[in-house]
């Protein structure tokens, strides 16, 4: 194939491929042919940065979103008047990437957004089922403090509906901002949410092709307010003294908290492993999940304490259409087959990484799914006390109020996630 744009979705179509067999090197190739030969479209582009993430080449990722945006500095997405450009974009990242790189700021503005104080609020308008991420800046001491971008929710829904161009050029922002905080990078997420929210507020992105990485996007946003400094990087503590919590989107909450434990300052660091089901991680599987999980797990290292926060997937999509299928007889069933193959699996890690290993349960946050995640957490809870090699330790927790029909409203979040302050409820538990 002649690297050209018409080339561009065939190149793309056998990285696909070579990704959904776990082939990750093979197809970060054709990846790239694809983003080169389509002069680095934004879909292309968003597809090479999710390759880049299985393998936990944030960096590299974020280098690939900054010339994206380099490349294409006048392009815009606009709504009701708003738009935020690449260019405006790319500063900011390139404030970032100039951190990592070891660089001194190029510019007073850059050292401002190294330096600036930022606080953000969400709020949430119930009826018009909005949330928005008001970011504020200090101004000239430590206590004054002016919004930056919008600072209300708009009272009227745009009609406008996005181009795939603007859709996956909002996903390579939303990504920007995901791979900053697993960097640690928390300082640069503020000032992009301030020119993201204009045009990103009153749009049913849930609905659209790049709902996965608006998830993380807006996770992440609301996250920022339970920082009280965002101008440090992280890590700051060794891993010695850091907890890794290691897990799909639910592990975000918990990540770069700092706490004392035994009177020792502890610090945890995420471990991001995206889409794994338990189910992913049996023996005859090839899916990439899997291969997310084990470089997640590879990167962590040995005789690390470990929380591992999975099986909200398997709980929210698997099980009841694996009954539905007739591939288990009941939803019980089901429940036992996946803790097998996640509890095996921990102790295999633990074995062979000497990982000092915590079991999170799944957190019952959704209502359609709570019943379920709260018969299987019985039966995981169960299924790790009765290992006798006592590698694995169960996380004893309850987030529900008593009636268990809803969570308890300090721990909430946005509906799917909870908040950081439930980490106190079992922190004590953790041994270093």
């Amino acid at each position: 194939l002649d690297s050209t744009p018409s080339s561009s979705s065939s190149f793309s179509f056998i990285g696909t491929t070579l990704k959904e067999h776990s082939l990750v090197e093979q197809a970060k190739i054709f990846m790239k042919k694809s983003t080169e030969a389509s002069k680095w479209a934004p879909e292309y582009v968003l597809n090479y940065v999710h390759l880049l993430e299985l393998d936990r080449k944030y960096e590299d990722g974020l280098t690939e979103c900054a010339e994206f945006c380099r490349l294409h500095k006048k392009s815009v997405v606009s709504v009701s008047g708003t738009s935020v450009s690449c260019e405006e974009v790319l500063i900011v990242l390139q404030a970032a990437l100039n951190i990592l790189s070891g660089k001194s700021a190029s510019s007073e503005h850059e050292k401002k957004l190294r330096e600036k104080r930022y606080k953000v609020e969400s709020i949430k308008d119930e009826k018009l089922d909005v949330t928005l991420c008001r970011v504020s800046g200090a101004v000239d001491s430590e206590t004054d403090y002016t919004y930056i971008g919008i600072d209300k929710i708009p009272t009227e829904k745009s009609r406008k509906k996005f181009s795939d161009a603007e859709l996956n050029t909002l996903a390579i922002w939303f990504t920007v901002v995901k791979l900053l905080y697993l960097k640690g990078l928390l300082q640069f997420i503020p000032p992009l949410t301030a020119l993201i929210e204009p045009v990103r507020v009153h749009q049913r992105l849930h609905l659209t092709l790049v709902r996965n990485e608006h998830a993380y996007y807006t996770l992440i946003s609301q996250l920022m307010e339970y920082f009280d400094d965002l101008r440090f990087l992280r890590p700051r503590l060794t891993p010695n003294e850091s907890l890794y919590v290691f897990g799909d989107s639910h592990s975000l909450p918990l990540a770069w908290k700092s706490f004392k434990l035994q009177g020792k300052d502890r610090e945890i660091r995420p471990v991001l492993a995206t889409g794994v089901k338990a189910w992913h991680l049996r023996k005859e599987s090839n899916f990439y999940p899997k291969y997310a999980f084990f470089q997640g797990a590879e990167s962590i290292p040995n005789n690390s304490q470990v929380l591992f926060i999975f099986c909200e997937i398997d709980c929210r999509e698997a099980l009841a259409k694996a009954v539905e299928e007739a591939k288990y007889i009941s939803i019980e069933e089901g429940i036992h087959r996946v803790v097998d193959i996640y509890v095996d699996t921990l102790c295999e890690l633990a074995e062979k990484r000497k990982f000092h290993i915590y079991v999170h349960p799944v957190l019952p946050v959704l209502d359609v799914t709570r019943q379920i995640v709260l018969r299987f957490n019985k039966i995981l809870k169960k299924r790790v006390e009765e290992d006798n090699t006592k590698m694995i330790k169960w996380i004893n927790l309850n987030i529900l109020e008593d009636d268990e029909e809803r969570v308890k409203i300090e721990y909430q979040l946005d509906g799917t996630h909870v908040n950081p302050a439930y980490f106190d409820l079992y922190k004590d538990q953790l041994r270093f």
